[in-house]
């Protein structure tokens, strides 16, 4: 989509894939794979507090990643291509990819991490 969404709640019981320049939510709930891509763009807060439920993967890629509360007993893998990538509780039971740690708050249950190379 070229374009932004902005939109409320979504509750689904299919896969969601999202590809737009923003996106934003106020939250996100389903049982399996959760997709968004926002290249050089926004995954973000619409109006509530942007927390994503997962039964499955959730893989957030973006410039700029500012979410809520992760839920998932999978994989979560966050790829901010900018500034931030921001996640205020993750809640997890299997392996974390984050590609820039040091915007991490110190009291995420990090598991398991990695860095681009170069």
């Amino acid at each position: 989509l070229n374009g932004s969404i902005a939109v409320g709640d979504i509750v689904t019981a299919q896969d969601v894939f999202l590809n737009a320049n923003n996106i934003l939510f106020d939250s996100i709930t389903g049982p399996n794979q959760i997709v968004l891509t926002a290249p050089g763009g926004i995954i973000g807060l619409n109006n509530g507090p942007g927390d994503i439920t997962s039964g499955g993967l959730i893989d957030l890629s973006a410039d700029n990643i500012n979410v809520g509360r992760l839920d998932t007993p999978t994989t979560i893998t966050l790829a901010a291509t900018g500034t931030a990538a921001d996640a205020n509780t993750m809640s997890i039971k299997a392996a974390v990819s984050h590609r820039r740690m040091n915007t991490l708050p110190p009291s995420l249950p990090v598991i398991a991490c990695a860095r681009p190379s170069g």
